[in-house]
């Protein structure tokens, strides 16, 4: 299979690949205590979250640090109230948490032979703030489903809408940033090496 087959494959599954998640399945996985260590184990690169914006700014690596208790676990009470006030966070290694999301890991490892990370992006009630990251690229291949709300990007300059259900696929070295977003947001990231 080429690249473009490839792609096609997996933007095919994906659409059809059934995600049925709300956000009080979401809110409900967050309270799940030592699952969202301020450290994983298996990296010592990142945590479980990431703070993408706070007071209207970029700054997803300063406050960090505030979500965590002294255990070393995050502070859902802290996390909510930075919900509920529109923050955005990125949830990291997010592919364990039900059949839905395990099935994407095994489509991946069935039909090419590689494991998949996947994050999820949301924020809450308001839409201050950063929807995102500055525009960015990556050394490898992203994949976006976008699960309920939306969201519009900018893609190697192009404005693009997406919405529940749509699928977005970022070759490696495609620049992107989502710069607007409903007030309620979950999307899926699968980054494919």
């Amino acid at each position: 299979m080429n690249k473009m087959q490839v792609f096609n494959k997996i933007t095919d599954w994906l659409e059809n690949h059934k995600l049925e998640i709300t956000e009080d399945q979401i809110l409900e996985f967050m309270q799940i205590r030592r699952r969202w260590p301020k450290k994983y184990l298996h990296t010592n690169d990142y945590g479980c979250l990431e703070l993408i914006s706070y007071f209207s700014s970029l700054t997803h690596e300063v406050y960090r640090d505030d979500l965590f208790d002294g255990g070393g676990y995050l502070d859902y009470y802290k996390f909510k109230r930075y919900y509920d006030n529109g923050f955005t966070f990125m949830l990291v290694d997010i592919l364990d948490l039900m059949p839905e999301l395990r099935a994407i890991n095994d489509f991946f490892q069935d039909n090419f032979g590689t494991q998949v990370q996947g994050n999820f992006y949301i924020n809450g009630n308001t839409t201050d703030g950063y929807a995102s990251f500055e525009s960015h690229d990556h050394n490898y291949d992203v994949f976006v489903k976008h699960i309920y709300g939306w969201s519009k990007w900018i893609i190697d300059g192009r404005e693009v809408i997406v919405k529940a259900g749509d699928v977005v696929a970022l070759p490696s070295g495609t620049m992107h940033k989502v710069v607007e977003n409903s007030p309620q947001r979950l999307s899926l990231t699968i980054n494919r090496q």
